[in-house]
């Protein structure tokens, strides 16, 4: 495959695509969303949507997932003794994901860039 045809938000397609499920499954269970899992739940779906338009703020939606709205999750839900991903003995997961995301942000804002002015 043609690398320059291969989106560099890929990973945070897949992302967002979790974040969309996630959020779906716990509906269907029937739990209530809070505010700012509806807020985060709101940024992927524009992500997304930038993504697919290409559009140059798909880059800029994702940092603002990724820098703002999932730290903010991580730090203001209380943890819930009966979800084993929400509690503060695995806090440390959400920072090395948080690094990470930020990482890959960085490496890819040229490569996206560069994606984008070849497709117009």
């Amino acid at each position: 495959m043609n690398r320059s045809r291969i989106n560099p938000l890929w990973w945070g397609a897949l992302a967002a695509i979790g974040v969309v499920a996630s959020e779906i499954y716990n509906f269907y269970r029937g739990e209530r969303p809070t505010v700012l899992a509806e807020l985060r739940l709101i940024v992927f779906i524009v992500f997304l949507i930038l993504l697919i338009v290409r559009s140059r703020f798909a880059w800029h939606m994702l940092g603002i997932a990724i820098v703002l709205v999932t730290p903010l999750v991580v730090l203001l839900t209380p943890p819930d003794a009966g979800l084993k991903y929400r509690g503060p003995n695995v806090l440390w997961i959400h920072i090395i994901f948080t690094c990470l995301g930020l990482v890959l942000l960085w490496k890819s804002r040229k490569a996206y860039f560069v994606f984008v002015a070849k497709e117009q």
